[in-house]
């Protein structure tokens, strides 16, 4: 049964993504993922696509836990991710940090570093909206660099994000994340060996007895190629002896991001403040742990992205009006125009055709529909190649490439759409022994169960894909005639029958 769900599940984000233009909106966490800080983002991603980030920072605590204590903490990590589809990520993470704890005249600290891969799934069931899946695994060890197996622990969350575009360059997301953390970092340091240990040790070890419930908020709000951050993060401890809701620790983020070399890296700066209240009880010796964090964190982050053109982060929100600001980032790179008039064979207009503009770029496609005329403009798009798509019911699908050239006039795009035959047709005439048309006679089409009857003259004429049938012929006082056809794509088979009267 779970399994089946998960299938399911899977199968759903699959579907929904493929649908999806491939975009980015939002810049990397330093995870390597879309995402604010610790809260991530459900966000279609270009296919064949990633980024590596590295991460730098310090922390510190003055008078926390205890009296006359300072604590600083540099913190460093290394994260790459990688998108074999838009709507799958990969991450791998390798983290570390230093403590060094100063209690009046006394100092001890310790090293700890661990790998972390994360697993997101992410689908947009409906335009700007975004849901997603977000699963990681890591291993502590004892000492770094080493792993136990035992100390494996596992995060779950459920995402769900939404982005609006608010103005020409101006796009706000924000995004929610629940789930739980199976937190088995005690058996990388068991009681036994924790409780020889200093308490300025035993604070640098960041080893809990509770797993969690995790839960945060997030938004991003970008002015074009820099973003604004805030997120408020909650890891409620829960289990025996688990501190208060109070106690556990509550993190509010304050950040920028700027992109730059036409997007390809990426600069982040965060401010993470820890907003619960510190217990000390939570490291004394005999004691359950929980985690300590540092009151003030600040860290530096550099992303080099790959597989992404330059200004990918149309969210699409209005991109299918042609209304001629679907580039989201116009002042960072020329735009040019396409016109065309869509007509059929005859040369009459085909209005309500829905033309698609897809630039090499990669960013999102621009959509419009051809007016009573025929006409058709869609402005904002990126100068270079772009692939236009035509499509119309009862019309044969119309694609060509074409070169946008930068500037106020618009390419003529000359479009000419024929009427789509059907996949296959049998036609025919039915007569009677006399050489007479047959009108009213029965035609049954088998296996496809088509029935229908003969005009005034006789004729009669179906629409059937290709295949072998069974073609029954029957009339009131004549005899029943079988005819066996076989159909091939976009081909006609003519059956003409003429019945004998029953005697």
């Amino acid at each position: 049964m779970a399994a089946s769900a998960l299938l399911a599940v899977v199968l759903a984000f699959v579907g929904h993504a493929a649908a999806q233009p491939r975009t980015t909106v939002v810049g990397d966490a330093p995870d390597a993922l879309a995402g604010v800080y610790q809260v991530p983002v459900a966000v279609l991603r270009p296919e064949l696509s990633g980024s590596l980030v590295g991460v730098g920072g310090v922390g510190l605590s003055i008078d926390e836990p205890w009296a006359d204590t300072t604590r600083y903490r540099l913190v460093g990590a290394l994260a790459g991710s990688f998108s074999p589809a838009p709507w799958i990520a990969i991450g791998l993470q390798i983290q570390g940090r230093w403590d060094d704890v100063t209690r009046g005249t006394q100092s001890d600290g310790g090293l700890l570093g661990f790998p972390m891969l994360t697993l997101r799934l992410a689908a947009e069931p409906i335009e700007g909206l975004g849901i997603g899946l977000d699963g990681a695994v890591w291993i502590y060890g004892s000492d770094a660099p080493s792993l136990m197996a035992e100390s494996t622990s596992v995060r779950g969350r459920a995402v769900g994000s939404y982005r609006a575009r608010l103005a020409d360059d101006v796009h706000l997301t924000v995004t929610a994340a629940v789930g739980g953390l199976l937190d088995n970092s005690r058996a990388a340091t068991p009681r036994s060996v924790s409780d020889r240990l200093s308490d300025e040790d035993r604070l640098s070890l960041g080893v809990s007895d509770f797993h969690a419930v995790l839960a945060g908020v997030g938004g991003i709000l970008r002015v074009g190629i820099v973003e604004a951050l805030a997120e408020l993060s909650w890891r409620v401890l829960v289990g025996d002896g688990a501190p208060s809701v109070g106690g556990s620790p509550l993190h509010v983020v304050l950040g920028a991001r700027v992109r730059a070399v036409e997007e390809l890296l990426e600069l982040g700066i965060y401010a993470d403040v820890l907003a619960s209240e510190v217990q000390p009880s939570f490291i004394a010796s005999g004691g359950p742990a929980a985690p300590i964090d540092p009151r003030f964190t600040v860290t530096l982050a550099a992303a080099l992205r790959f597989g992404v053109g330059p200004s990918e982060g149309g969210d699409g929100s209005d991109d299918d009006h042609g209304d001629g600001d679907g580039s989201d980032d116009g002042a960072l790179r020329p735009t040019g125009a396409l016109t065309g008039r869509v007509v059929d064979d005859g040369g009459a207009p085909v209005a309500g055709a829905t033309i698609e503009v897809h630039p090499a770029d990669g960013t999102a496609p621009l959509t419009t529909t051809s007016d009573a005329d025929g006409r058709w403009t869609v402005e904002g798009v990126p100068a270079g190649s772009a692939r236009v798509v035509v499509r119309r019911d009862g019309r044969d699908p119309f694609e060509t490439t074409v070169e946008v050239v930068a500037g106020d006039t618009p390419v003529e795009v000359a479009t000419r759409m024929t009427a789509t035959l059907p996949p296959g047709e049998i036609r025919g005439t039915i007569q009677g022994s006399d050489g007479r048309p047959l009108a009213g006679a029965s035609i049954r089409i088998q296996p496809l169960g088509i029935e229908l009857t003969t005009d005034a003259d006789g004729a009669f004429e179906a629409a059937v894909p290709p295949g072998r049938y069974d073609v029954e012929v029957r009339a009131p006082g004549h005899r029943a005639q079988t005819r066996h056809v076989e159909v091939v794509e976009r081909g006609v088979v003519l059956l003409n029958a003429q019945l004998l009267r029953q005697r």
